[in-house]
This record gives structure tokens, C-alpha cells and sequence, in this order.
């Protein structure tokens, strides 16, 4: 991250610089910028006095990170204890570099009622102008799921950021995040307007992925975002994306779920890759316009389309509502969900606080319930009898489907609830 974020523009660094980190933990990505900046045999060796700004939420890595910053000469009082998302305590200030690795998956309801009151955002950080279809300027909420706040960091990071006016290089984020902040949200809702605000103000510059099981906590998927305020001519209009998921080498005993990391080379080809703006292998450049779209709903006559295939069936081991839940759960623990999953309750609710899945009560009671697996499993094995005889011919005609799979449960002698067929109905096309 500090490559990509002061390489670019190592000779127009002013001579004070302020960083900020949002959620800085103990300070790691702090001190790491400042030792980056300022080190003599390093890259960019530069006499810049950086200033060090940052916001934590718990008290203990609070704690450390103050006292990390007095032992290295840094002004502990610019290290904010509170929430970030719930309180705005540098909303006066602005900065040259931002670095983060926001929290993801987790639940901000808690700042909630400070961020918005029913449908009305209150804190500005969270509001965006955007034109609309009819060329209309017009201000939407850049508010996502309460499930997940990460993009409310980005957001937090964007309020804050230098004007070019007051800075040579302009302002620079990078920012970590998983593949929720790329996907999760449709056309109009707040994830999608802080994508579009952020790509329509030419704003966004790269998006790196990094190999799985990078980091200490959580083997998913993660994504570097690099954003600027000033472009080079060549990026303007442009955004670069890198697939770094295969650049890494493996450590010798895991830490937790890391069992791999960036050696020099792998960072020094990333860094050329995102200096050059190569299109082609793992680095390829878009238009700014490839990634929006209007959703328009078109209306038609339901046509159904039937199949028996291995993965639809297979798909029925697991509740719909609460599949990626089950799925992961499947993959620990196999077979022994159906004999003694209370014995496994334990386990199971460790594993889902580590990888930070969210989940409800009510989805957490029903995949800790055992009748539920056992009903699943059935259900698939009835499916499995159902494409022994009925084949895995396409169904154009989804009433004789379903006439052809009465029958056959019928013929077999099963029986089945009107809810049990509807998941058989899982399996059309």
C-alpha cells in the first residue's frame, strides 16, 4: 500500500504531510507510511515532517498505538479514541495520504441513530451529489447495509481528502477491503451511489486483489482500492485493475489463517505494473463507463425451464436463505453435522465470529438445528432417486416437469410437503 500510494509521486511530496488512518488499530499502517517516506536507503528518502492522524474504537489497541506513537517521537494526541463512523473528530482537518483496513462484515447499528433518522441522512460524510438519467443534479445517501459499514470508512476517507489546490500531489487513499464493497448492493442503493460517486468523479485509480489468506483473521478475498484526486493524464478517465491472487509465497508455519505473503519481487511487480498501466496478463485498464449501468425493469410471461444436474442437487444438502452459511459450515465439518452437531455448536460459533460472517439469530438457530440438516440431506436424496428416473433432459414445459416428478415420487412411493416440492423447483433453468 505505501508503494502504491507515494511512489507515483515521490518528487512532488510537499514538505509537511499528514496521514490519517480511520481505523488505525495499533498504528501499524501509520508508522509504516512514515518509516516509508523517511527512509534514507528507501525509495522515496525524503526530509518530509509527516504527521501522524489516526481513530481507533478499541480501548486496548487504543492504548498501544498511543503509547507506539509517543516512543517514536509522534504526538499521541492526534490518535482519536471513539468511533469513527459515530463521531467526526478530524472534520476539520484535511489530508494529503490516507491508508486503512476498515473492519468488514461488521454491524454499525449501533452508530446508526447518528448517522441517519429513518431514511434522512444527518451527517453530511454520507451524502453525495449525483446526476440522474435526465441529466438532473440531485443529492442521494451513500448509506450501505447496516450488515456492513466498510464503505462507510471510504466515505469518511473522501470527506477528508486535500484539495489540489493545497497540495501538489493532491490527496491519496488506499484502502482494504473485501469483495463486498465491489458487488453487494443494486443500482440506486448506497453502495452503489458511493461506487458512482467515486467513479464519476474520476476519482478511483486501481483496484488490487491480493492472494487469499493474506491476513491474520480471515481467508477471503481482499481487494486494495487506490484512489486520487489528481490522475496522471494517462489514467484520466481510466481505471486499472490488478489480479495479484497468485503472487505470493507460503510461509513455513501458519499464523492463524495466514499461511502466505508478498516477497519483494511480487511488490516491486506490482508496483510496476500500477507505474506502467500495463493492459495486458494479470493488469488490465478500463473506461470509467464499463462499470455503470441504469437497472431497467422489463416485464414478460414467466417461462420456466426444468434440469436435473449434480450441482442443483447438490444444492439441496443446504437452506436457501442461509446456503453460504451452510456451505461453509459443510466444508469444516462434513458428515458429522448429522450425528452430533450439538457437540459442534461451539466450534461452530468460533469459527463464524473468526471469519466475521454475520449472521441472525433466527438463520443461526436454524443452521444449528440439526432436524433441519437431516431434512436437507433427505430432500437431496429423494432428488437423487427423482434424476435416476426422470433423466437430465431439459424440461421446456415446466407443468409436465412438475407432472413428471409427481408421478415419479408416486411410483417410488414418497411423499413429499408442498413446501419440500418448491425446493425442487430449485432446480429449474
Amino acid at each position: 500500500m505505501t508503494h502504491l500510494l507515494f511512489i507515483p509521486v515521490k518528487d512532488k511530496l510537499p514538505p509537511t504531510l499528514l496521514v490519517y488512518d480511520g481505523a488505525c488499530g495499533s498504528g501499524g499502517m501509520l508508522t509504516e507510511s512514515q518509516n516509508f517516506i523517511q527512509d534514507s536507503e528507501g525509495e522515496i528518502r525524503s526530509d518530509a515532517d509527516v504527521t501522524l492522524y489516526g481513530k481507533e474504537v478499541n480501548g486496548e489497541t487504543y492504548g498501544i498505538c498511543k503509547s507506539d506513537m509517543m516512543i517514536k517521537g509522534n504526538n499521541p494526541e492526534n490518535i482519536k479514541f471513539d468511533s469513527t463512523l459515530a463521531t467526526d473528530e478530524f472534520s476539520g482537518t484535511k489530508f494529503d495520504f490516507m491508508l486503512e483496513n476498515p473492519p468488514y462484515g461488521k454491524s454499525w447499528k449501533t452508530e446508526e441513530k447518528v448517522i441517519k433518522d429513518n431514511k434522512t441522512v444527518l451527517d453530511p460524510r454520507f451524502l453525495v451529489n449525483l446526476t440522474n438519467f435526465w441529466g438532473e443534479e440531485k443529492t442521494e445517501n451513500a448509506v450501505p447495509r447496516s450488515s456492513d459499514g466498510q464503505l462507510l470508512f471510504l466515505m469518511d476517507m473522501v470527506n477528508k481528502m486535500k484539495p489540489l489546490s493545497q497540495s501538489p500531489c493532491g490527496y491519496r487513499i488506499a484502502s482494504v477491503h473485501n469483495g463486498s464493497a465491489l458487488f453487494t448492493g443494486d443500482a440506486g442503493s448506497g453502495e452503489s451511489n458511493i461506487r458512482r460517486y467515486i467513479i464519476e468523479n474520476d476519482w478511483l485509480e486501481a483496484i488490487v486483489q491480493l492472494p487469499q489468506n493474506l491476513f491474520y483473521n480471515t481467508g477471503i478475498s481482499t481487494y486494495i482500492w487506490i484512489l486520487s484526486n489528481n490522475k496522471a493524464p494517462q489514467r484520466k478517465g481510466k481505471v486499472q485493475l490488478i489480479d495479484a491472487s497468485e503472487l505470493d509465497r507460503k510461509l513455513r508455519k501458519n499464523l492463524g489463517a495466514k499461511n502466505c505473503e508478498f516477497a519483494p519481487e511480487h511488490i516491486e511487480k506490482i508496483t510496476n505494473l500500477y507505474l506502467s498501466m500495463e493492459d495486458k496478463g494479470i493488469s488490465k485498464v478500463f473506461n470509467n463507463q464499463n462499470f455503470g449501468f441504469y437497472k431497467v425493469t422489463v416485464e414478460r410471461p414467466l417461462r420456466l425451464m426444468a434440469q436435473f444436474t449434480p450441482e442443483r442437487i447438490a444444492s439441496l444438502r443446504f437452506i436457501a436463505s442461509i446456503q453460504e452459511s451452510m456451505e461453509l459450515v459443510y466444508q469444516q465439518w462434513g458428515d458429522r453435522i448429522y450425528d452430533d452437531l450439538k457437540e459442534q455448536e461451539k466450534e461452530i460459533k468460533t469459527y463464524l465470529e473468526k471469519e466475521e460472517i454475520s449472521i441472525t439469530t433466527k438463520n443461526l438457530k436454524m443452521l444449528l438445528d440439526e432436524k433441519k440438516w437431516r431434512s436437507q440431506l433427505k430432500l437431496m436424496e429423494i432428488a437423487e432417486k427423482l434424476a435416476l428416473t426422470i433423466g437430465d433432459q431439459v424440461w421446456r414445459d415446466f407443468n409436465l416437469f412438475t407432472k413428471a416428478v409427481d408421478d415419479t415420487l408416486k411410483d417410488l412411493k414418497i411423499k413429499l410437503s408442498a413446501s419440500q416440492k418448491k425446493e425442487n423447483n430449485l432446480m429449474k433453468i
